[in-house]
């Protein structure tokens, strides 16, 4: 199956993401403690990112994103131009970045490390690290395909629980290669390429659970051909993420059987036609069950060329069967449940909530979209660039759905039922009754008041900007009453302006709350971590009649203020939902004063990550 995708977006997410890390990791300039013999001394450099199953190179991005590790405990962040000093130490998995406030962890994996930021892995190789070296073969090519364990050659028709069904036929893959070229042996895979094709030595690892590799067509100093190859012994997520990404039906693949696949390598393999910096990318994926590995083969560049084919029949991957069990598809695990109600003493009241199911479970992809918008009994939730629309009963019942065009990332409602959907370089739309009623250009994130009348949009490294409407024409102009540029989110209610990012001045995480006329009326949080209302990453602020609820994503809590700014307490989401570890993502409050609070939580049996609801009272 092919889908065109441009992913010019996505891309330009990872850029951004990318710039978003280096602030992430702002660290107090004083020494840490030795770090003398550590194995992580030294310079490591970004080289690949991959998000929702697709790998970029870093290098396609900017010049530079590395770390530096020294001695003393102290390292250096470098994106481009810009440098960060701070502090750091070994860990048992890898390293961790530590500031007043925060920690990151690298996670050290077969000699990389790695960063999961904002859906986000990023990969880091230490520089002067020995590359994988390669050469002629010394085995003949009957010992090659005897000694092979390529992946199974059975098509798209083995079990519902898996794409391939993890058995092997040993010869199929090597049998009709052309061995006349140079080879080059990884530890999972290896292929013989003919004269013209060159190793690109950048990028380029090799260990029991992870190889990968380019190999580059150029004429004179242009690459004309890049094909990049690799195997990685891992879960299914990346697999499953991919399948969602390329608009790949996961049932129809699975049990329908009705999924176009190719084999390369001897494995059989999904694939997309996408363009990207303007470059056409044809990507094969691939997934292994009973060795538990993904496969991918990306190639940029003219893919037509005879070239190409001639290039990926010289490749075959080996890959063991370990009997490994991938974890059920979504439709075969169990969905998300919960018993009864939970509660907890914040000061002197009691919080109370209970789950309101969703009529059908409400799978999440990116766990970090999940908005939620109340009028009346109607409530909208806005979950990977689709509106649904539900009734509010004792269980949220679907009414209508609204698949979305371009990325959406907020959604506001006025007192007119008007909803309004926005999102960095998308036309705002306003929608009522399931139909669009204006699309407004250059809004960019933003949240509209409930009067209908203006709104506040902003963007992370910008100040914020004043929304005005003229009929359904929208346009920004300038808001001076704020300025500071490190916003994460804006939240309205029908009193105040909530403005939660980071103090320049403290680098701690503070909400800022203003009258509707921008004059600041109090300062939330802005405390170092481990005080007592230290922030972490707060996704929303919702006012009720008692005082003011902020969402903290990072901290998987929420905590509670009363309306003269006086911190009352926070409650973690294990104490107050039952949940486990959830990205808590949005709120909206009910007529009656409950409060509706939304979250992504995977399942237990890790089939799914499901957007679940909860209605908060007592405060």
């Amino acid at each position: 199956m092919k889908r065109k995708i441009n992913f010019f977006r996505r891309g330009s997410a990872i850029l951004l993401i990318c710039i978003l890390v280096l602030p992430a990791l702002l660290l107090a300039a004083c020494g840490g403690k030795s770090m003398k013999g550590s194995k992580y001394l030294g310079k490591w450099n970004a080289v690949s990112a991959e998000m929702s199953g697709m790998e970029f190179a870093v290098s396609d991005f900017m010049d530079e994103f590395s770390f530096v590790f020294k001695e003393d405990g102290t390292c250096e962040a470098h994106i481009d131009d810009e440098v960060e000093k701070g502090t750091w130490e070994e860990t048992e998995n890898g390293v961790k970045i530590k500031d007043s406030t925060d920690t990151m962890d690298l996670t050290d994996k077969d000699g990389d490390l790695y960063i999961e930021y904002e859906g986000v892995s990023f990969r880091f190789e230490k520089e002067g690290k020995e590359g994988v070296k390669s050469g002629s073969s010394s085995k003949t090519e009957s010992e090659t395909a005897a000694g092979s364990t390529s992946a199974n050659s059975t098509t798209a028709t083995g079990s519902t629980s898996s794409v391939v069904s993890g058995s092997h036929s040993e010869t199929e893959a090597v049998d009709n290669r052309d061995t006349s070229g140079t080879h080059l042996e990884m530890k999972l895979w290896d292929i013989y390429y003919p004269e013209g094709w060159t190793e690109n030595e950048d990028y380029k690892g090799d260990s029991e659970t992870n190889s990968y590799g380019r190999l580059d067509y150029k004429q004179g100093e242009e690459t004309l051909l890049a094909v990049s190859i690799s195997a990685t012994v891992d879960n299914c997520n990346d697999y499953r993420d991919f399948l969602y990404a390329s608009d790949i039906d996961a049932h129809a693949l699975a049990v329908e059987k009705t999924v176009e696949q190719k084999k390369v390598g001897g494995v059989p393999c999904v694939f997309t036609e996408t363009v990207s910096w303007g470059e056409p990318v044809l990507t094969y994926m691939g997934r292994d069950v009973g060795s538990g590995t993904t496969v991918k083969v990306s190639v940029s560049g003219e893919y037509t060329d005879p070239k190409v084919d001639q290039l990926l029949g010289n490749l075959a991957f080996h890959l063991e069967d370990t009997g490994n069990e991938d974890y059920p598809w979504p439709w075969e695990g169990e969905a998300f449940t919960v018993d009864g109600e939970h509660s907890k003493m914040i000061a002197d009241t009691t919080i109370t909530s209970a789950w309101v199911p969703i009529e059908e479970p409400l799978l999440a992809h990116d766990i970090f979209s999940g908005r939620m918008a109340a009028v009346g009994d109607k409530v909208y939730i806005l979950l990977d660039n689709v509106l649904y629309e539900y009734a509010l009963g004792d269980t949220l019942t679907l009414k209508n759905t609204m698949k979305l065009d371009d990325d959406y990332e907020e959604i506001s409602a006025d007192q007119n039922g008007n909803l309004y959907l926005a999102g960095f370089m998308s036309p705002m739309l306003t929608v009522k009754d399931g139909q669009i009623l204006a699309s407004n250009d250059d809004i960019d994130n933003a949240v509209i008041h409930s009067s209908g009348t203006w709104g506040l949009s902003w963007f992370f490294g910008s100040e914020p900007e004043k929304v005005v409407f003229n009929g359904n024409k929208a346009s920004k102009e300038a808001w001076p009453a704020f300025s500071n540029e490190s916003i994460n989110t804006v939240s309205l209610s029908e009193n105040h302006i909530f403005i939660a990012g980071e103090d320049p001045d403290t680098q701690n995480e503070a909400i800022w709350v203003l009258d509707t006329e921008g004059n600041q009326q109090m300062e939330l949080g802005n405390q170092e971590f481990g005080g007592e209302q230290s922030l972490g990453s707060i996704t929303h602020i919702q006012e009720t009649a008692n005082g003011f609820i902020g969402l903290d994503g990072n901290m998987r809590n929420l905590l509670f203020w009363k309306n003269d700014g006086s911190f009352l307490g926070s409650a973690e989401d294990g104490e107050l939902f039952g949940t486990n570890y959830p990205w808590i993502s949005t709120a909206a409050r009910l007529p009656d004063g409950s409060v509706l609070v939304g979250m992504a939580e995977d399942r237990a049996d890790n089939s799914a990550t499901e957007f679940i609801v909860y209605r908060v009272s007592g405060f």
